[in-house]
């Protein structure tokens, strides 16, 4: 059975009109105030998330990974007319269909970014916080 998730949240503190809160499966997007001393993270970095298990990947289009201070990762969309920026879900090693659906990624203010933002989990036998793997 295919299950398809993908959710736009419209709460912000920022403007209540604006989506502020995008979640594709284990990856959520938050709109943020854009702090400063941005860097560029690198190639590969449109990869936000991997799948250990199925050999998916939560992946970006047409957007810039940016790292901060705090080793935090922050998502820019392009202001690219002719292409929109998403958040694609994908096989990185076969044909199969993704479980989620792609979502596109609303453009920002100039002093916004959207933080990245991977799921956890408490695991009551070893009693520690860790990355959902899926």
């Amino acid at each position: 059975m295919l299950m398809e998730f993908a959710y736009i949240c419209p709460i912000t503190k920022f403007n209540m009109n604006k989506k502020s809160i995008l979640i594709q499966g284990d990856v959520m997007l938050k709109r943020v105030k854009r702090p400063d001393n941005l860097r560029p993270a690198g190639p590969g970095s449109e990869v936000l998330a991997l799948g250990e298990i199925s050999g998916h990947g939560h992946v970006l289009e047409n957007c810039e990974v940016m790292i901060g201070a705090d080793d935090v990762r922050y998502v820019i969309p392009r202001k690219d007319a002719s292409l929109e920026a998403r958040l694609l879900h994908k096989h990185l090693n076969s044909d199969k269909p993704a479980d989620h659906r792609e979502i596109v990624i609303p453009d920002l203010g100039e002093d916004e970014v959207y933080q990245v933002i991977l799921q956890n989990e408490y695991n009551p036998f070893d009693q520690i916080m860790r990355q959902v793997n899926d």
